[in-house]
């Protein structure tokens, strides 16, 4: 009998754990663990390559292409080019240094050396406190806002949880406990606690970056901004001629920790609704009114103009319907924007009911508002406005603070909380983030390679082609 190319768990996990600095230095410079890069062009190539073999066209083309094969391939790529870019799913394009297999951290020296990078000498008892709070407040996420989404669902592992509640009653915050999880994110423990250490990680990571980031430090005064915008409005009887509720909200901290984990890319300085103002009016038309009042109008303005976020707007209000096409609608939009007090005759023309339906000639609109956040319903109607705002420092100096305003007229209110509850919001989000942080281990490699002679660059390539 032939030597079995599978190789032991052991040995997979400290071949993992020797390569992972090697590893993270390619992750950093945007490569693969073996050199393949994570440029768009190649994910798209990637996922076109394995969509064309198997199609007639597909079976044709050879390492070299000729130019008929070419030709072919163009018409394809016209016939199909809508349902190619929705296979590529964000699974597949996404790698950040949160999502490494292994921090490859085995020895208490490693570990040591590691978390003083994060401000954090192991041998003080207050460092070890703070760690001991952030561990503890990454294992109440997890509880709270993982579990409950996870299939199947899994506790986390008392090997993991215990030793914390231990350091915490005799007050030593002990080291054991801290080198329990980083040991066990490496394979160096249990191996089904591979995929809770690597969660308790990156959950911890987010709520490090979350103490140290200045945008989220300045929340408190970004509301209180908003606050008072919120005063002015109500105090302006033109605008509160259109408006029949207003409410400033701030993202809490389970949310805010949410929203950084459950997108890969996503960095709190690109997460634009930490702070935001909803509107409610009572008509569509009135909808355009008020975002011409708020922003536009030299008289009654509150907000500035200058600093929106045009590429980050989202209009899911309206849409088209019988013979009227999204542009033919954006036209009208637009001329209802120029004079608002056409908006009337416009959604006179449009009719009565706003609940209508998207026509395929351009969508893009609409598509790049779901591709930004890829948990919200199709089915929310809402004007969404990303804005920056001034607001001051406990210092006194100024800086800008990305709000974002929502203006929703009451029949889409009633129809988003029948079709798009934020109750469905959350569960597909929280779907995401168990999947992202309960994956990309160890664990997951082995079982789906049961380590074949290869590295976990190549195993995790391996898996990437499936």
């Amino acid at each position: 009998m032939g030597k079995s190319k599978f190789r032991k768990f052991e040995d997979f996990r400290d071949d993992a754990n020797s390569d992972a600095s090697r590893v993270g230095a390619l992750h950093a410079f945007g490569f693969g663990a073996n050199g393949e890069t994570f440029e768009r062009a190649d994910e798209i190539a990637a996922v076109l390559r394995k969509r064309l073999t198997k199609s007639t066209i597909g079976r044709e083309l050879t390492d070299k292409i000729n130019d008929d094969t070419v030709e072919k391939l163009l018409a394809f790529l016209c016939k199909d080019f809508k349902n190619l870019i929705n296979t590529i799913k964000e699974k597949d394009v996404v790698y950040t240094m949160l999502d490494r297999i292994t921090l490859g951290l085995v020895t208490h020296e490693e570990i040591d050396s590691y978390l003083k990078k994060y401000g954090y000498d192991i041998n003080q008892k207050t460092d070890r406190k703070k760690i001991y709070e952030i561990f503890t407040e990454a294992l109440y996420f997890f509880d709270n806002h993982v579990y409950p989404y996870q299939k199947p669902k899994h506790k986390i592992p008392k090997e993991l949880r215990e030793p914390f509640k231990i350091g915490e009653t005799d007050k030593t915050f002990n080291k054991d406990a801290i080198y329990n999880v980083f040991q066990s994110s490496a394979g160096m423990k249990m191996k089904r606690n591979i995929p809770f250490a690597c969660a308790t990680l990156r959950i911890s990571y987010v709520i490090w970056y979350m103490e140290h980031e200045y945008r989220i430090r300045l929340l408190d005064r970004a509301y209180e901004a908003c606050e008072e915008s919120k005063a002015k409005i109500i105090a302006n009887p033109e605008l509160m001629k259109l408006i029949v509720a207003i409410k400033s909200r701030i993202k809490d901290r389970k949310g805010t920790i949410g929203k950084l984990l459950h997108k890969p890319k996503n960095r709190a300085d690109e997460v634009l609704d930490h702070q935001g103002v909803r509107v409610l009016v009572r008509t569509p038309a009135d909808a355009i009114k008020i975002i011409h009042m708020l922003f536009f109008d030299h008289e009654n303005s509150i907000f500035l103009d200058t600093t929106i976020r045009v590429d980050d707007t989202k209009n899911l209000l309206f849409k088209g319907k019988n013979k009227l096409s999204t542009t033919d609608i954006r036209l009208l939009i637009e001329d209802a924007l120029k004079d608002p007090n056409k908006a009337d005759a416009v959604f006179a023309k449009l009719g009565s009911d706003t609940s209508f339906e998207q026509t395929d000639e351009d969508s893009s609109d609409e598509d790049q508002s779901r591709k930004s956040n890829i948990n919200s319903s199709s089915a929310y109607r809402a004007i969404k406005i990303i804005f920056e705002h001034v607001i001051k420092d406990k210092d006194g100096n100024s800086t800008l603070f990305p709000i974002e305003l929502q203006v929703i007229d009451q029949n889409s209110q009633v129809n988003n909380a029948v079709s798009a509850p934020h109750s469905s919001y959350k569960e597909t989000q929280g779907t995401a983030i168990a999947k992202r942080i309960m994956g990309n281990n160890l664990l997951e490699l082995w079982n789906k390679t049961k380590g074949l002679g290869v590295s976990h660059g190549q195993n995790r390539r391996k898996i990437a082609s499936q």
